[in-house]
C-alpha cells in the first residue's frame, strides 16, 4: 500500500485535487479452476481516496489501506456493470471512471516453476504508440533488477521534463512515508516542492533514470505513448 499511497500524494501534491481516483488490475483468478486457464481474466478496480492538507502521511496510507482491502472484497464485480450501474456511457479509449492507473508487478526468476510446464517463457516488453491512460505507474519488483518503474503517459499531457518532476518526487515521497509517516501533509507539500526547486538550483540531475532504460521507447509523437524508467533499490 505504501507504493500506491506514494502515487496517490504525488497526484495531489501535483494537482492540489482532494479526491483521487485511481484504476487497479485484478488478476481474476481467485479460483483454483481459473489458475491454469490461458486467458485474460483482467478485472479493473477503481480506487477513491479523499486527501484532507490536515490528515497525517499514515491517515492517507490507512485511507488508501481501507479502501483497496474492500475493492479486493468486491473484485469479482465486473467492471462494465460499474459502467452500467452509474449509466455511464462506455467510449473507447476514455474511462470515464478514472484516467490513472497503478499496477503493481512481480517478476518471478525464470527458474522457478510455472504453469507452463515443458515450456520456455520470457517476459517481453510492449512498446505501445498510444498511451491507454492519461497516466500510467507500472511498479516493478525483480529478483535480478530489484524494485523500478515505469511512467506511461499521454505526450499530449505531459513532457518528458515533467515526468523526471514526478520520478524526483515519488522516489522522495518513499522516503518521507517511510521515515517520518507522522508529517502533515500540508508539511509535506512543502517539503516536496522545495526540495525539487532546490535540486534545480543547483543543477543536480536524476539518478539511476537510464539504468534498464535501454529496451523503452521514449516517444514524444502526437498521441503517443511516453516512457520514463527508474530505479528504487
Amino acid at each position: 500500500m505504501t507504493l500506491l499511497s506514494a502515487f496517490k500524494l504525488l497526484v495531489y501534491i501535483n494537482t492540489n485535487e482532494h479526491d483521487i481516483v485511481i484504476g487497479s488490475p485484478v488478476s481474476g483468478r481467485n479460483s483454483e479452476v481459473l489458475e491454469n486457464l490461458i486467458c485474460d481474466l483482467t478485472n479493473m478496480l477503481v480506487l477513491r481516496t479523499v486527501i484532507d492538507e490536515n490528515d497525517r502521511i499514515y491517515d492517507v496510507m490507512h485511507k488508501v489501506k481501507e479502501t483497496a482491502l474492500g475493492a479486493f472484497q468486491n473484485q469479482e464485480l465486473p467492471f462494465q456493470e460499474i459502467y452500467s450501474v452509474l449509466h455511464y456511457e462506455i467510449e473507447p479509449g476514455y474511462s470515464p471512471l478514472f484516467q490513472m492507473m497503478f499496477v503493481f508487478h512481480e517478476i518471478f526468476p525464470q527458474e522457478k516453476e510455472q504453469f507452463l510446464e515443458g515450456l520456455n517463457t520470457r517476459y517481453l516488453n510492449i512498446k505501445k504508440k498510444v498511451s491507454q491512460f492519461d497516466i500510467s505507474l507500472n511498479m516493478f519488483d525483480d529478483n535480478e533488477e530489484g524494485l523500478y518503474g515505469k511512467f506511461e503517459y499521454n505526450t499530449d499531457l505531459f513532457s518528458r521534463e515533467t515526468i523526471l518532476k514526478f520520478v524526483n518526487q515519488f522516489k522522495e515521497l518513499l522516503e518521507v512515508l517511510i521515515e517520518n509517516p507522522d508529517l502533515k501533509i500540508s508539511e509535506l507539500c512543502v517539503k516536496i516542492n522545495d526540495n525539487y526547486h532546490q535540486k534545480l538550483i543547483k543543477g543536480e540531475k536524476e539518478e539511476n533514470v537510464l539504468d534498464i532504460e535501454k529496451d523503452i521507447v521514449d516517444a514524444d509523437s502526437d498521441n503517443g505513448a511516453g516512457y520514463q524508467i527508474y530505479k528504487i533499490l
